[in-house]
């Protein structure tokens, strides 16, 4: 949605997408949009295998971390790159911003999840012999 619109609004007489100010912020959120998708699909793979599953829960939380605040990071992008218009409350992206904005304080702290994981730990504690 805001791609297209980047293309189609000018300014200074060359569509705004053409100007790194858009370029880079649409870039990067599609770098991360396929970050996420990877470690959503890594996560699913995981569990598709019956890996263990405090490894398979880390990977899960890491994905979710991932994921909402990659999608709260691209709302405010989009919302910035369309202006005014993207502000507007009849807008999508001014709609998507408010709901992930909500989420985030509905769910509370989203690290908490994701360094609760074992998988979040570099390294396993040590195990206690009886």
């Amino acid at each position: 949605m805001t791609a297209e619109w980047a293309q189609e609004r000018e300014a200074f007489g060359s569509p705004i997408a053409e100007y790194q100010g858009i370029s880079f912020p649409l870039a990067d959120s599609l770098t991360e949009l396929h970050a996420a998708r990877l470690l959503t699909y890594h996560a699913a793979h995981a569990f598709d295998v019956l890996e263990d599953r405090k490894v398979v829960h880390g990977k899960v939380s890491m994905a979710k971390l991932f994921a909402s605040e990659m999608a709260g990071r691209v709302a405010d992008r989009a919302v910035q790159a369309l202006g005014g218009r993207g502000y507007m409350t009849e807008n999508a992206a001014a709609r998507f911003y408010r709901e992930l904005r909500v989420d985030r304080i509905w769910e509370g702290r989203a690290r908490s999840s994701a360094r609760s994981s074992p998988a979040a730990s570099s390294s396993a504690a040590p195990r206690r012999i009886s």
